[in-house]
């Protein structure tokens, strides 16, 4: 990683800031290299889907993210370029942003997709989980698995077939979740029903 981004409001604006990272470990200050104003609502989460990889003709350093906002009954993926000029004039060159929507199956409210079961790998794949509606009175939830390849010019997604996973009463009360995409596994923290105050970890193999 050469660069930190920053998306923040600026005098009214929203702008997307490029920090260079120092090479020595001395400098404990970042520089400001590159920035531009978007238009673009502002992401709840970032991912790295693509590492600082810089052209060796033109000394252009290229990163690419995958970004989530909700959006109503959905949920959307946004992969964002960000191309950064090569600055050794020590001004603050335009930064520039090109953003696509990343088209996934449509699915029926209340499906949902929380952060935590997102992973990126920062080579160019991302992978999660969109977990489904549970009835009170039902012994399973559903799960979805999607992944996300950002390795072409343009972000493909691919939806997985639904999976119900078999689950204890207190299973959809879970208080914090993971997932570790390359090993396919989901990590849930559940209330201990004898140990008030207490969690149970329970890891379901999702494949």
């Amino acid at each position: 990683m050469t660069h930190i981004i920053l998306y923040r409001n600026k005098l009214r604006h929203k702008v997307i800031e490029a920090y260079v990272i120092p090479d020595d470990k001395e400098t404990n200050e970042l520089r400001l290299t590159h920035e531009t104003i978007t238009h673009m609502e502002e992401p709840l989460w970032w991912f790295l889907l693509r590492n600082s990889v810089v052209n060796p003709i033109t000394g252009f350093t290229h990163l690419r993210f995958l970004l989530y906002s909700p959006g109503g009954y959905g949920s959307q993926f946004v992969c964002a370029d960000i191309t950064l000029p090569a600055n050794s004039t020590g001004n603050v060159l335009p930064l520039v942003l090109d953003t696509h929507i990343v088209t996934m199956r449509a699915l029926p409210y209340p499906w949902i997709i929380h952060t935590k079961l997102i992973q990126s790998s920062a080579d160019g794949f991302a992978r999660g989980l969109q977990v489904g509606p549970v009835a009170q009175l039902s012994d399973k939830f559903y799960i979805r698995t999607f992944s996300i390849d950002a390795t072409g010019e343009r972000c493909m997604a691919v939806v997985g077939d639904t999976s119900p996973i078999s689950r204890t009463d207190d299973m959809i009360h879970w208080n914090t979740a993971s997932f570790d995409g390359t090993s396919g596994r989901l990590c849930l923290t559940i209330p201990t029903a004898d140990s008030l105050g207490n969690d149970t970890a329970v890891v379901l193999d999702i494949g």
